[in-house]
């Protein structure tokens, strides 16, 4: 079905631009000036600069909230994800992807960074490491229902022997059931 949609971090806009092309109602965040105003220039979307809470729509305000990639990077992420809860509507649903620190690529990355000492953790921009497990109970503690759980990973944008190495680790991480990201669809708790 179709509704009304909040991006949470929706950077330029290119999902809310998709959404509202198949009949979503469409409303976006970013902290940054420069992606927001990208996203109304380009595609006309409205998009506001601000972090959620800053935003304070109103309660049960969406169908539906997309979250993807952004709650690492929140200073407060039980916070962040009550306050997609309340201003969900009661059959709302949330969609939430974030980095999967239990798989094979950032256990490599651990190994590396022991020896080069290297910083592949996105440090102070991910503020936050999940594992399938973690990200599951903080969605509880904020009051939802987890309703489908998949493992997936990025796309790589390495070249030459990198893209190889890393097409390998990839590889180990599916047949390990590892992948390096984890999306989630949540409902509130009833």
């Amino acid at each position: 079905k179709t509704g009304s949609i909040l991006d949470a971090g929706c950077a330029t806009g290119e999902f809310l631009k998709a959404a509202r092309e198949r009949g979503w109602a469409v409303t976006g965040i970013d902290v940054s000036d420069y992606a927001a105003d990208t996203a109304r220039r380009a595609h006309g979307l409205d998009v506001r600069t601000a972090t959620l809470e800053e935003a304070r729509f109103a309660d049960g305000a969406f169908d539906a909230v997309t979250a993807g990639d952004i709650l690492e990077h929140t200073a407060d992420p039980l916070a962040f994800l009550r306050e997609i809860r309340r201003i969900l509507k009661d059959d709302g649903i949330l969609y939430l992807a974030v980095p999967n620190f239990a798989s094979a690529h950032y256990s490599m990355m651990r190994i590396l960074a022991r020896f080069n000492h290297k910083n592949y953790f996105v440090l102070p921009h991910h503020l936050y490491h999940f594992s399938p497990r973690t990200v599951q109970r903080l969605l509880e503690k904020a009051g939802f229902t987890v309703t489908k759980r998949v493992l997936t990973e990025s796309a790589i944008q390495e070249t030459g022997m990198r893209q190889l190495i890393m097409q390998v680790i990839f590889f180990l991480g599916r047949v390990t059931g590892k992948q390096d990201r984890i999306v989630l669809i949540a409902g509130k708790k009833r």
